[in-house]
């Protein structure tokens, strides 16, 4: 797979254009102290928005677009989870690092809370990407036995025959799962929330 995206693009109409047009009129003050261009430079915004140039403008706005080059190679659908978690996760780890606000939901109700999700999101594709984490709950490993020499069965397979059956902790095991299935559902609630 190959992503290659760009910056998000600004909107430039015609109060963009005005205001660079105008670049040499000084600022003045609002009512709240902030700088703006004097009533006469958004009068000529708008007179630019009934003009032909804005159409223009608008034009030239339709061709912009985010996304530079995405190329999906047939290995990348083998395993889509593995795969869309290597940049989901890295993305989420960006976003925790630059957030500046939280969504307002009823589980959601401080900053707080909000890093508590994301980090919970953050751990469950970490697991997803890790693709040994299960070992941790084998006790006694399952192993094969190479040098047996089993019957084949009536219809005309080879039996496993094991050397050692192996034990495994299947209760931490489907916790495991469970936690990892709630940060990824979470993801899926709040898809609409990761922006800074």
């Amino acid at each position: 797979m190959k992503v290659y995206l760009g910056n998000y693009y600004e909107y430039f109409g015609p109060h963009t254009l005005a205001n660079t047009l105008c670049f040499w009129v000084k600022d003045v003050k609002d009512e709240l102290g902030y700088p703006m261009k004097p009533d006469w430079v958004d009068a000529f915004g708008d007179w630019i928005a009934k003009t032909w140039i804005c159409d223009v403008l608008e034009w030239i706005e339709a061709k912009k677009k985010r996304i530079k080059y995405i190329k999906v190679d047939s290995w990348d659908s083998w395993s889509a989870d593995h795969t869309l978690a290597l940049i989901i996760l890295p993305v989420l780890k960006q976003l925790k690092e630059s957030t500046h606000g939280y969504p307002s939901t009823h589980e959601c109700h401080s900053f707080e809370d909000w890093c508590a999700i994301l980090d919970k999101m953050i751990w469950s594709f970490e697991q997803v990407i890790d693709l040994d984490w299960e070992e941790q709950y084998t006790i006694i490993p399952a192993e094969f036995d190479f040098e047996a020499k089993p019957e084949p069965t009536e219809n005309g397979t080879l039996p496993v025959v094991w050397k050692t059956h192996g034990k495994y902790d299947w209760d931490g095991m489907k916790l495991h799962r469970e936690k990892i299935q709630e940060g990824l559902e979470l993801f899926g609630k709040y898809y609409t929330h990761l922006w800074d």
